[in-house]
């Protein structure tokens, strides 16, 4: 009982410190006629919780326990609600792990380090009276050296939670070099729960090979994976494809052991479409997630769960009840990105329901 009221009452103090913080930042914006660029959010709430670890203030805040566990292939999740992360800062995602969430995945590295796209490339919008994100970030990172070497990593691991890393790359061979990565550090660093998701769908990058559309080029791809690890693999997916192209997908991805989907990726639309100006995202346009995604993502499970594969929905769940809704149309396991972002303390109190 008091860990609900705690968690209550952190909920309210973050909401307020982001709306506050969003505030300012428009203010500051507007007075010197700066472009609206939403990632000076992010960067200040980095900064804020660069502090609360530095001050150690994070060891008041409560540890949600987790009531039954779930297991994807040779993973095993704690809860069924996970973190589908698209941010880099690591002291969100340990908040995110001592708030109780059942593991999740990284935001996604390539083989090299890249800065992504030109700012602004971040906005908060509003669709529906619901409040999202547009993000075209264009995959920025550390790059998977830096990423498998970074201080901060032990300290994910020590919570003893699946972590997924996320994979990207421009063409079939991208994909290898990264994993080959992945699997040498394993193979060193036994018993990482370690799994590796492919993002063969991200919207918001110009260039590339998307595997999504490529299925023999996947397909070699999955088969190298599983020929050098029994890791648990996972492929995900868009919204934005069609329904056949998802069955077809996923029927390719169950026919290799150990593996799973992840429905979906975020939407991409342009600015005019979002309501905003074609200034406001260096590229003209981005990947929505939020609420939106939501009826997409729910009909996604209710057609693959037809596969008998596992599948983790990810797009637009934005409270308990549609968590248990994609639940019981068949989804194993829940991934949440927006939610966390606008209020983890929220998120966190699901995983006491389900």
């Amino acid at each position: 009982m008091v860990s609900v009221i705690l968690l209550k009452i952190y909920s309210l103090v973050y909401q307020l410190m982001r709306w506050l913080i969003c505030f300012f930042v428009k203010l500051i914006q507007f007075i010197f006629n700066l472009p609206a660029d939403f990632e000076s959010v992010v960067k200040i709430g980095e900064r804020i919780f660069f502090l609360i670890f530095k001050l150690k203030l994070n060891r008041a805040i409560p540890q949600v326990k987790s009531r039954s566990s779930i297991s994807v292939g040779t993973i095993t999740f704690s809860n069924p609600i996970t973190f589908a992360a698209f941010q880099g800062d690591y002291r969100q995602i340990m908040l995110w792990l001592q708030l109780g969430l059942g593991g999740g995945c990284m935001k996604t590295i390539m083989k090299s380090p890249r800065p992504g796209n030109s700012r602004p490339r971040y906005q908060q919008i509003n669709i529906e009276g619901k409040r999202s994100l547009v993000n075209a970030l264009g995959l920025p990172g550390i790059g998977i050296d830096a990423f498998l070497t970074h201080e901060m990593l032990p300290q994910l691991i020590a919570f003893n939670r699946p972590l997924g890393i996320s994979i990207g790359g421009h063409c079939e061979s991208d994909y290898r070099v990264v994993f080959d990565h992945v699997v040498k550090f394993l193979n060193t660093n036994p018993p990482c729960q370690f799994y590796c998701e492919l993002n063969v769908s991200c919207p918001n990058t110009p260039s590339g090979t998307d595997l999504s559309q490529h299925p023999n080029q996947l397909k070699s791809l999955l088969l190298y994976m599983r020929s050098i690890s029994n890791c648990l693999i996972g492929v995900k997916l868009s919204p934005m494809q069609s329904n056949a192209q998802l069955v077809a997908i996923s029927k390719l991805v169950g026919s290799i052991s150990n593996t799973y989907i992840n429905l979906g990726n975020t939407q991409f639309k342009n600015c005019a479409e979002l309501g905003l100006s074609q200034g406001d995202l260096f590229i003209g346009g981005g990947g929505v997630s939020g609420p939106i995604l939501y009826s997409r993502t729910r009909e996604m499970v209710q057609l693959i769960s037809k596969e008998n594969m596992p599948i983790i929905a990810t797009g637009g769940i934005s409270n308990c009840q549609q968590a248990s809704d994609v639940l019981n149309l068949g989804a194993t396991l829940v991934g949440v990105a927006t939610a966390l972002v606008s209020d983890p303390f929220d998120v966190a109190s699901w995983t006491r329901n389900l």
